[in-house]
């Protein structure tokens, strides 16, 4: 999940029925609702954090995308490129300033100890 401007982003994930989704959702914090916006490029379990004015989604095993809320109702993803590590899954995320930190998750099976 990533917050800005008083909206919480959320990305794929899994479901009952499928192991990874490309749902994408946003919460308005001042209507008190949940709406669609545009699906994930792929369907993947993803971290986010916001930056910059926009966020950076890190879909787990595969690539980053650059999500710009502001591009239309639905927003739009633009490749940023591929993660820092082959196949990283379960890591975390965290903004400072106009950084973000990666951390943690494991890589080739393998716990990580790389930020």
């Amino acid at each position: 999940v990533a917050l800005l401007d008083r909206h919480l982003y959320a990305f794929g994930g899994a479901s009952d029925k499928q192991v990874d989704i490309k749902d994408a959702e946003r919460y308005d914090m001042d209507s008190g609702r949940w709406e669609r916006i545009g699906d994930l490029p792929s369907p993947s379990c993803a971290s986010a954090a916001a930056a910059g004015g926009y966020i950076f989604v890190m879909l787990w095993g595969k690539q980053v995308y650059r999500f710009d809320p502001r591009a239309g109702d639905a927003g739009s993803y633009t490749k940023v490129g591929p993660l820092p590590l082959p196949e990283w899954y379960g890591f975390a995320l965290a903004p400072v300033g106009n950084d973000i930190y990666v951390f943690g998750g494991s890589t080739k099976g393998r716990w990580t100890n790389q930020a």
